[in-house]
């Protein structure tokens, strides 16, 4: 009877992970949006790897982020990172990140840290995706937009700096594809 009763606890422990998590994404991969999916844009194939790339390695995300990534970690929050490259017909390029991090609260915290970092004179921005905060700055050749949602953190870089409408309605975009 004991060995039945194990066999049976075992096989339910190893069902749990399986239960319900075919219905909601916990992966910022999912959010990224597909070549051709926010009209206008496509994957831009001459950046990173084909499709959109997700990782959990701390040395990868360091590299993508050209070493900015302290402040994610510092927070003890951050999960993942993922990121893809796009571009338009007329030229205007955007790369998107969206970080993960273990809470909202954690998100927050990277939002607030980062606003002084990075040189950039902010504009708070209501992007219209249901972002709890977001703004927009220019600084040198590009356009940059940061974002909340829940326990993403979204950063886009767009370069012509006069493509500010189109780097707008792209944050807001990718932003309404998080629930």
């Amino acid at each position: 009877m004991n060995r039945y009763c194990f066999l049976c606890i075992l096989l339910a422990a190893l069902m749990l992970p399986a239960c319900g998590s075919s219905s909601s994404s916990d992966s910022p991969k999912d959010y990224l949006p597909a070549s051709g999916e926010i009209t206008g844009w496509a994957e831009d194939a001459d950046k990173g790897e084909p499709g959109p790339e997700e990782t959990d390695d701390l040395a990868v995300a360091t590299i993508w982020v050209n070493g900015a990534i302290d402040h994610f970690v510092a927070t003890e929050g951050w999960v993942s990172l993922a990121r893809e490259f796009y571009k338009n017909a007329s030229d205007v390029e955007i790369s998107l990140h969206i970080y993960m991090m273990n809470s909202d609260a954690k998100a927050g915290e990277v939002y607030a840290a980062i606003e002084g970092y990075t040189g950039v004179t902010w504009t708070d921005t209501d992007f219209g995706g249901g972002e709890s905060e977001g703004r927009f700055g220019v600084v040198f050749t590009y356009c940059y937009a940061d974002a909340i949602k829940g326990k993403y953190f979204l950063e886009t870089t767009t370069k012509p700096t006069t493509a500010e409408t189109e780097a707008k309605d792209f944050m807001k975009a990718v932003l309404n594809k998080i629930p």
